[in-house]
This record gives C-alpha cells, sequence and structure tokens, in this order.
C-alpha cells in the first residue's frame, strides 16, 4: 500500500469510528435525559397524589373535630344546667331545714 493509501485509511478509520462513538453518545444522552425527565415527573405526580391523600386526611380531622367540639358544647351545657338543677335543689333543702 502507499503511503497516501494508509493515511486515508486511518483517517477513515478515525472517521468511522469517531462517528459511530458521537452517535452513541448522542444516543445515550438523549436516553438518559428522556429517562431522567420520565423519573422527575413521575416523582413530582407521586408528591402530588401524596399531598392529595395528606389534605383528605386533614379535611376529615377537621371534620371530625368540629362534630365533636360541637358535641362536647352540648354535654358542657346539660351538664351545667344539671349542676344549676342540684344547687336549686340544695339550695331548698337547706331552705326548708
Amino acid at each position: 500500500m502507499s503511503r497516501k493509501k494508509k493515511i486515508d485509511l486511518k483517517t477513515s478509520i478515525k472517521e468511522k469510528i469517531t462517528s459511530t462513538w458521537g452517535i452513541f453518545i448522542s444516543a445515550c444522552v438523549i436516553f438518559s435525559t428522556g429517562f431522567g425527565g420520565g423519573c422527575y415527573v413521575a416523582n413530582t405526580l407521586a408528591d402530588m397524589h401524596h399531598n392529595d391523600d395528606i389534605m383528605k386526611l386533614q379535611k376529615e380531622i377537621l371534620d371530625a373535630k368540629e362534630q365533636n367540639e360541637v358535641t362536647v358544647h352540648d354535654l358542657r351545657n346539660q351538664v351545667y344546667n344539671l349542676q344549676e338543677e342540684l344547687i336549686k335543689e340544695r339550695r331548698k333543702d337547706y331552705a326548708e331545714k
């Protein structure tokens, strides 16, 4: 082989290798970018669903707390009224003695 053919052959091999590696690296970059983006979106969606579940539970807790506060208020009123009646009865008993 002549020297020119050897140089052309070496250049051709370098171009092919460079081209092949360039395509491979580009494919890896595109794949990893898509994979990373997909993981980010999936994580964000999972966080949103988790936050929705937490908000629902907090709303249920607040509703239950409100209902219990109403019940406690009614029971306190009943206790207060019964205490007033008891005090009135005791005053009558002491007044009669």
